[in-house]
């Protein structure tokens, strides 16, 4: 009788294992996937306006580089999601730091205003944005937007460097004081290094979040200074033309790309 409940519990594991497990992971890719394949091929239809396949054509290619104003709303993307990214990773880098290496009364507090941010519906900060700017009299703009674009980027740049220090041992740099080097060639040659694959994660997660960003660049960029994903969902509205696809492509394989150096350097971090 045990003999048999453990051959009908083998033959169970055995089943979920080899069967049930990679059917069910292979739609849940599938799934997800499948959109992804599907715009990269309608990108080369040979239609202006019509969601049907009318035949193989490389014309939303060669005319989107005809597009002016796209190519200076991918310019200004570009811009604020550089500026941002470089701005929020070098202030989340000093309060990552400041986590690590000082102690105070508010510190927890503050880490979990971090998370709290990172909750926060995208509409509802946008909203936000746009009642502070308008308190304060700032024209929606590149400066109202690249504020905004630091503002949510921030946080993420925060936390992900704030987990690679947390598994650093805090006693480190006085071990490097200890045999013989000094606090700032510890802190140059040690301490640094082993921050910075976080760093570079964080830089990269803070750019792609801004350069995907819709919900709060709607809020805060303003009429007069239209970015690449405004400018895209205003394309939409007005029909879903071959030009958006061609445009999608080049972006969805830059956040691909994005997304293996992201992980590349978070593999160095656990190393």
């Amino acid at each position: 009788m045990k003999k048999e409940m453990s051959k009908n519990k083998n033959n169970g594991k055995h089943f979920l294992k080899n069967y049930l497990g990679p059917s069910f992971l292979g739609i849940i890719f599938f799934l997800l996937y499948i959109p992804l394949f599907v715009l990269v091929i309608y990108s080369f239809n040979d239609t202006k306006f019509s969601p049907e396949w009318n035949g193989f054509s490389w014309q939303a290619y060669l005319t989107l580089w005809q597009k002016k104003e796209l190519l200076l709303a991918a310019q200004r993307s570009l811009t604020v999601a550089f500026l941002s990214a470089t701005a929020s990773t070098l202030v989340g880098s000093l309060m990552a730091f400041s986590f690590y290496r000082f102690s105070y009364k508010l510190k927890k507090a503050t880490q979990n205003f971090f998370i709290l941010i990172l909750l926060a519906p995208d509409i509802i900060l946008g909203i936000c944005f746009l009642l502070l700017f308008g308190l304060i009299h700032l024209k929606l703009g590149f400066t109202s937007l690249l504020i905004a674009h630091c503002s949510f980027c921030l946080p993420y740049t925060v936390i992900t460097i704030t987990a690679r220090l947390s598994g650093l041992n805090k006693h480190i740099i006085e071990a490097a004081i200890d045999l013989g080097a000094s606090e700032s060639m510890a802190y140059r040659k040690i301490f640094f290094p082993l921050m910075m694959p976080a760093i570079i994660s964080g830089w990269l997660l803070a750019f792609t979040l801004s350069l995907d960003d819709v919900v709060i660049s709607f809020f805060t960029s303003g009429p007069d200074y239209e970015i690449l994903p405004i400018k895209i969902h205003s394309l939409v509205r007005l029909g879903l033309r071959p030009e958006v696809n061609a445009l999608s492509v080049p972006l969805l394989f830059f956040s691909f790309i994005v997304a293996f150096f992201v992980k590349k350097f978070s593999q160095k971090e656990s190393l």
